[in-house]
C-alpha cells in the first residue's frame, strides 16, 4: 500500500474514472459537481468514491475498488479520506449489508426509514426490487 495515493480528482479526471467505474460494473455514472476521490497506484487507478449532492443532500456513491487489490485495506484508506472530505457535514450512503459494519466504523449508522429522505427511500426499494440487500446508512453532525 506504500505506492497508493488518494485524492481528490480534477475535472480532467473524469474520463479515466468513467472508465474504471464501467471496468468494474458500477453503472451510478459521474456528474460535474461530484467531488470525486481516487486512489492511484503508480499505473492505473484501483479506487474511486462520490460525494454528490442530490435534493440537497450529501451522498456518498459508487465505492468501488478494483478487484485484485480487494481485501487489502484500501477501501478502509478511501474511507477515511472520504469521512475528511465530509467534514462536519450530514452525508448518506445506502451500501450493501453485509457492509454496515465497514460503514459504521467511520461513524456511519443505519437510519430509520421513517427518517430518510424520500429520494433514497425510492432508491433503495429499487434496488431491493433488483434482488440487492442493502440498507440506508447516515453519518450525521457531530454534536458540539
Amino acid at each position: 500500500m506504500d505506492s497508493i495515493t488518494i485524492g481528490i480528482a480534477d475535472g480532467d479526471a473524469h474520463g479515466p474514472i468513467s472508465r474504471f467505474y464501467d471496468a468494474v460494473g458500477y453503472t451510478g455514472g459521474v456528474e460535474p459537481a461530484d467531488t470525486i476521490l481516487v486512489a492511484r497506484d503508480p499505473h492505473r487507478i484501483v479506487a474511486v468514491v462520490r460525494l454528490t449532492m442530490e435534493h440537497g443532500h450529501l451522498l456518498l456513491r459508487g465505492m468501488q475498488v478494483a478487484a485484485d487489490m480487494r481485501r487489502r485495506g484500501l477501501g478502509a484508506l478511501l474511507l477515511r479520506a472520504t469521512v475528511e472530505a465530509i467534514h462536519q457535514r450530514e452525508c448518506w450512503c445506502i451500501p450493501h449489508q453485509h457492509l454496515v459494519l465497514f460503514y459504521g466504523r467511520a461513524g456511519f449508522v443505519e437510519a430509520q426509514l421513517s427518517a430518510t429522505p424520500a429520494f433514497l427511500r425510492d432508491r433503495r426499494a429499487r434496488y431491493m426490487h433488483a434482488g440487492h440487500a442493502v440498507t440506508v446508512m447516515v453519518r450525521r453532525v457531530a454534536a458540539t
